[in-house]
This record gives structure tokens, C-alpha cells and sequence, in this order.
């Protein structure tokens, strides 16, 4: 048996995490509608955005960091934990978390704190009824 890359392994680890996190997405779902589809399309698509360009900017390759996943993983756990939130504060969130927290301090595993942490905790900072909303599913 031979061992596997690191890259695989961190790959298929991601995806399982994702996997996880679509029960509760999909019970998000039964409550709130299609807004939480939407919001969970245009999150993976911004993390893949700034995951893009922080990358590109810091000279490292787009490829094998795009295909372990943890962006995607990162913007689901996001939308989990705070599924009414807008889309400016979203885009703010996932900016924090994968620009700020994650690519400031050097990258994948090199980050101080979860990046999808300070993203969630920076969106609550800055929209303080946001909770309130999250809590009562209110339009």
C-alpha cells in the first residue's frame, strides 16, 4: 500500500466536512427557501473569488490550493452558522475570513485563528441585529 499526497488527503477530508455541513443546510432549507441556496451559491463563489486573487497576488499556485477544498468549507460554515445574512455582510465575512485570517498570516494551516471563525465573529461585530435575525428567520 502505498502512502498518499497530502494534498489527497486534505482533499478528501474537506470534502467530507462539506458533506457534513448539508444537513443542516438543507434543514435551513425546509425553514427559510430558496434565500438559503442563494446565499450558499454566492458564498462558495466568493470564496473561490478572494481564495483566487489572494493566491494569485501572493504568487502561489491557483491549482492544488483550490483543489483541497478548505474555501468552500470555510464559506459553507459560514452560511451555516449565520444563514439570514445579507449579501454585503456575507462578502464581508468571507473577505475577513479567507483574505484576512487565512492568506495574511501565510495560508493554508500558517493562519492564528479559524478563518471561518473570525469571518462569523466580524459579521456579528458589524451587524449587531444580525443575530436577532438569524434567530427569528425575519425578512
Amino acid at each position: 500500500m502505498s502512502p498518499k499526497r497530502p494534498a489527497l488527503v486534505l482533499a478528501a477530508r474537506n470534502a467530507w466536512m462539506f458533506a457534513a455541513l448539508l444537513p443542516g443546510i438543507a434543514l435551513q432549507y425546509r425553514d427559510a427557501g430558496l434565500p438559503i441556496l442563494i446565499a450558499l451559491a454566492s458564498a462558495l463563489a466568493a470564496a473561490l473569488v478572494f481564495e483566487s486573487a489572494s493566491l494569485a497576488i501572493r504568487r502561489q499556485p491557483l491549482s492544488p490550493f483550490l483543489r483541497e477544498g478548505s474555501a468552500l468549507v470555510y464559506a459553507a460554515t459560514v452560511v451555516a452558522w449565520l444563514p439570514a445574512i445579507s449579501a454585503v455582510p456575507l462578502v464581508v465575512a468571507l473577505f475577513a475570513a479567507l483574505v484576512l485570517a487565512r492568506q495574511a498570516f501565510g495560508g493554508l494551516a500558517r493562519n492564528l485563528f479559524h478563518p471561518a471563525a473570525i469571518g462569523i465573529g466580524l459579521a456579528l461585530w458589524f451587524a449587531p441585529l444580525l443575530l436577532a435575525r438569524c434567530l427569528r428567520w425575519e425578512e
